[in-house]
């Protein structure tokens, strides 16, 4: 055949359609696969369901002490949904796990006290972290604040390892949304309470018994692009993804420092330390102003906590700086821009936190690196110091005050070779010196702080005034400011003690320290270096305050019984019967003193010119302050020649209301 034929015949072939004989199926290609199977049974994708609706309908439905969701599906059932391929059965088993937690409530167990509950959730919610449906991770977000707000407090602790190590692979995620979502996550943990710190920074991450709290701060640190890994490092964070991760950054640091403080005892951040200084807490009582003016002791060579907290701070603080630096101009321009002043506020709380640790309780064996990254951070503030208008600018203008005063030199142990007043002043004067000559650097910052402080205490416009809150949070840091001489703090103070109303909340903090004062100025051996010279105008403000005493008490009434009790507790002492205070040196003169008996009768009783007699405070206190107070009583009334405290004392012992024993008492103590 010739070659031209063949050809032909093979294009045309190309295009023939087989004919199939008869009976015969159609003839496999050479490179076909074979997809036949064979099967002993048939399952289908409802049957599952169909079985349990139909258990439900019959004598065959599950014992009643299980719960289950309207729909009859188990925990087991749900959990086993968390990890379906479809991203809306995901988000909607989050919702049906809440409903089958909530129906184990209703059957009469506790939430997290039914066997291996809290187990099966902590494993199934796991793999929900890194989820990349953005849906199903606000939704689970949700459910973790609404199942830890439930949960008894220790029913997670034996399961954090399990979940940390899922939120460390959250942060280490390629995706930044979810890097970000797993902070979130983080920052909700330790709001709740959740223990996900661990030893850190007792323990560096290659020595932590619990690796997964050491991975999450490693996993914070990648997140904020300060790890070796080039992806994470080449990522730039917008300002609201930065506020997320610095906001979680000190979330974990803040728990890790603060055990101290959890169990009562006094921290020693820098040189002052303050307890139970809380603001919602509105009680002179409450407030212990103890001090432990002592030198943070330098930590020993090995020191892991000192070594790690360093360590961390000398990689965050150019974090720190560049954040400020670049959100400053935005942050304080007029309009402010919000998330760049939030942004501001969370590098100096950070800084701050880590400048009160590592200068105090954690100091290093050589605190100059990190003195010099806390003011290099504080020349950077001071060009636009102090901050005015929101409360997130008084907490600048606050945490600028504190780094101020944490990089003021501590004073020395005074070192009194005799005793008296004399030998006193001369220590003090002593530690004064050693204090200034420490603090040329710092001069400047330090002065700003105190000019602020003093205008913050009693501002001109009552518009500026402090709410009671932000006024408390302050005193921590007049309180330093007193102890040094180029501060005249002690002067302003009183002045704001004795414009605010006895009955408020700022009085009977400002009470509290002022009491504090005193006792530290006469005590002959306390170890701070407080003393008021004696040509100072402070000493005529103490001198009222003192005298305003017994009216304080009126007004306070029976709104603070703490803060009555204190008050009591503090005449009892300036009394004259009980020590004497040596003029010119002591706070307390005989002028200070002398009216007090004729102002403190009307607590007890009070002859009125139209209404005639009235009941004192005295009357409707509890027992024990009632005992104080006729302690005071007693002890003034020997003060008293004209008899008029005794006289309304005797009256409020004896007239309607008073109870059973305080005349036996009175007359007793009298004798």
């Amino acid at each position: 055949m010739p070659k031209a034929t063949k050809r032909k015949k093979e294009k045309e072939a190309d295009f023939k359609k087989a004919k199939l004989k008869l009976g015969k199926g159609k003839k496999a290609a050479s490179n076909a696969t074979d997809t036949s199977f064979k099967a002993r049974s048939i399952a289908l994708p409802s049957q599952k369901s169909l079985t349990r609706a139909l258990a439900l309908a019959t004598d065959d439905a599950p014992s009643s002490s299980t719960p289950t969701t309207g729909a009859g599906l188990g925990l087991d059932d749900v959990l086993v949904r968390t990890r379906h391929p479809n991203s809306h059965v995901r988000n909607e088993a989050i919702g049906q796990l809440r409903q089958v937690l909530t129906a184990g409530v209703s059957l009469g167990v506790p939430m997290g006290e039914r066997h291996g509950e809290v187990a099966k959730v902590v494993s199934g919610i796991g793999s929900l972290i890194s989820d990349e449906e953005q849906s199903v991770r606000r939704a689970l977000h949700d459910f973790v604040g609404w199942y830890l707000s439930r949960l008894p407090p220790l029913a997670l602790s034996a399961y954090l390892p399990t979940l940390t190590l899922q939120i460390s692979s959250g942060l280490s995620h390629i995706f930044p949304a979810i890097r970000l979502d797993t902070c979130r996550l983080v920052l909700l943990l330790l709001e709740s309470g959740a223990d996900i710190v661990g030893p850190w920074p007792a323990k560096p991450p290659s020595t932590s018994s619990l690796v997964g709290s050491a991975g999450v701060f490693d996993g914070l640190r990648l997140a904020a692009g300060l790890g070796e890994d080039k992806a994470s490092a080449g990522y730039r964070l917008d300002g609201k993804g930065k506020l997320v991760i610095l906001r979680t950054i000190r979330g974990f640091i803040h728990r890790a420092l603060e055990p101290a403080e959890k169990k009562g005892e006094e921290s020693s951040f820098g040189t002052w330390s303050l307890t139970d200084l809380e603001a919602d807490d509105w009680s002179l009582g409450n407030y212990s102003w103890a001090l432990e003016w002592k030198q943070p002791a330098p930590a020993e060579e090995g020191d892991g906590a000192a070594a790690e907290l360093e360590s961390t701070y000398a990689v965050l603080h150019s974090l720190l700086l560049n954040t400020f630096m670049e959100s400053a101009p935005a942050a304080f321009a007029s309009p402010a821009d919000e998330t760049a002043l939030a942004l501001c506020a969370e590098s100096t709380a950070l800084a701050r936190l880590f400048a009160a640790a590592l200068l105090g309780e954690y100091a290093p064996a050589d605190p100059a690196p990190t003195r010099a990254r806390v003011g290099e951070f504080l020349k950077r503030m001071a060009g636009y110091f102090p901050f005015s208008g929101s409360e997130t600018h008084f907490a600048l203008s606050l945490d600028y005050a504190r780094l101020a005063t944490l990089l003021a030199p501590a004073a020395p142990p005074l070192v009194q070779k005799k005793g008296g007043w004399r030998a006193r002043v001369r220590a003090v004067e002593a530690a004064w010196s050693a204090m200034k000559g420490g603090n040329k650097a710092n001069a400047a910052a330090l002065a700003a702080a105190a000019e602020w402080a003093a205008e913050a205490l009693a501002p001109t416009d009552a518009l500026d005034a402090l709410q009671p809150q932000s006024y408390v949070a302050l005193l921590p840091i007049v309180w330093e400011l007193v102890l040094r001489p180029e501060a005249d703090m002690l002067e302003a103070l009183c002045s704001a003690a004795l414009k605010q109303p006895g009955s408020g909340a700022k009085r009977r903090a400002t009470d509290a320290l002022l009491t504090r004062v005193v006792r530290v100025h006469e005590d002959a051996f306390a170890p701070e270096p407080l003393f008021v010279p004696l040509a100072s105008p402070a000493r005529g403000l103490v001198a009222q305050w003192i005298g305003a005493t017994p009216r304080t008490l009126w007004e306070l009434g029976t709104r603070d019984a703490p803060a009555t009790r204190a008050l009591l507790q503090f005449l009892l002492e300036l009394s004259p019967a009980r020590r004497a205070f040596e003029a010119p040196y002591s706070l307390v003169s005989a002028d200070a003193v002398a009216g007090i008996p004729g102002k403190l009768g009307p607590f007890f009783h009070l002859q009125h010119a139209t209404r005639g007699a009235v009941a004192g405070p005295w009357t409707a206190l509890s027992a024990p302050e009632q005992r104080l107070a006729l302690d005071a009583a007693r002890v003034w009334a020997q003060e008293d020649s004209s008899g008029r405290l005794a006289g309304a004392v005797v009256r409020a012992v004896t007239g309607p209301g008073a109870p059973a024993w305080a005349r036996a008492y009175w007359e007793r103590e009298s004798v």
